[in-house]
Formats: structure tokens, sequence, C-alpha cells
């Protein structure tokens, strides 16, 4: 127990923090007991555990299934921060298309606003030209203004104000 005890296996194996003393026969085991009645809590306070025939497949079992839920554990983790990530991201997307819909929006009030002046200044003025002799060709077609807007974003998370409130939330919270 001592010996096992100094080799100190839990500071190299990540997630172990015991040994396990086996004791191949029972009547070996329960002797040990019976002749060393402080043997057990010694071992328990030098993380070493005493495991007979009996108990080492149950024990064994166990200590599979905290591993496993350790690695599940650590997954868990990993997906809890790459989905964090990811939700921070897709703000920045929506926040980002939220943006080109407006400069959109700009850039066609812009033509709009632009129609009304070739119709009175330029086009009527190459129709005095024309009338005057000066012009060729077919009559100019004037463009249509445009009435389509950019689409809203359809979930309110996604939403522009949303996302300032939520980033300014987390914030407050941290």
């Amino acid at each position: 127990m001592k010996s096992l005890s100094a080799r100190e296996y839990w500071r190299r194996y990540e997630g172990l923090d015991c040994v396990i003393l086996f004791i191949p026969h029972d009547g070996m085991y329960h002797a040990a007991i019976r002749d060393e009645a402080e043997l057990i809590r010694e071992c328990c306070d030098r993380r070493v555990f005493v495991s007979n025939p009996m108990s080492l497949i149950p024990l064994l079992k166990a200590v599979g299934y905290v591993l496993d839920q350790e690695r599940l554990n650590k997954s868990a983790e990993q997906i809890s921060k790459i989905g964090a990530d990811l939700y921070g991201e897709i703000a920045r997307f929506a926040d980002n298309m939220a943006n080109v819909g407006n400069k959109l929006k700009s850039v066609v009030n812009a033509y709009n606003e632009a129609i009304p002046g070739l119709d009175r200044f330029i086009v009527s003025k190459a129709r005095s030209l024309k009338q005057l002799g000066a012009g060729k060709g077919d009559e100019p077609e004037l463009p249509e203004a445009i009435e389509v807007e950019a689409r809203p974003f359809s979930s309110p998370e996604l939403r522009p104000s949303n996302l300032f409130l939520e980033e300014s939330d987390g914030e407050q919270g941290a």
C-alpha cells in the first residue's frame, strides 16, 4: 500500500486520483482486513483502494463509468463554447446583413431620387433639342422607380435592435 501510494500514479494520468491494490485471493483480503482494522481507512487516506476478486470487476466498471462521464463533460463544455461562439458569429453576421440591407435601401432611395431629375432636366432638354432638329434616334425611355425593399429578418433575435440589447444585457451580467 505504501509503495503504491508513493508512486503517485494520479499525477501521471489525468482523470485518475487513486490506485487500486488488488489482492488476488478472497481469503488473503479478509485476513488483511481482520488483522489490520485501520487498513482500509489508511489506504483511503493514501488514495489506495483495496480490491478482491469479488469487487474488482464492479470497481473497474465504476471507474470506467466515471471516466466516460468525465469525457462527456469535457465534450459538453467544448460544445457549449462552440455554441456560444457560433451564436456570437450569427449575431455579427446578422448585423452585417442588416448593414447591407440599409445600404441597399440607401442606394435604391438615391436611384429613385435621381429619376425625376433625369426626367425634368436631362430628357426634357433632349426633347427640346430633338424638336429643334439636333437630336436623332428614338425617344429615351425613362427607368421606373424601384419599389422593392430589402426583406427584414423574421427571427426577433436577429433584428438589429435586439442584437444590441442582448449584447448590452450580456455585458451587464459579466
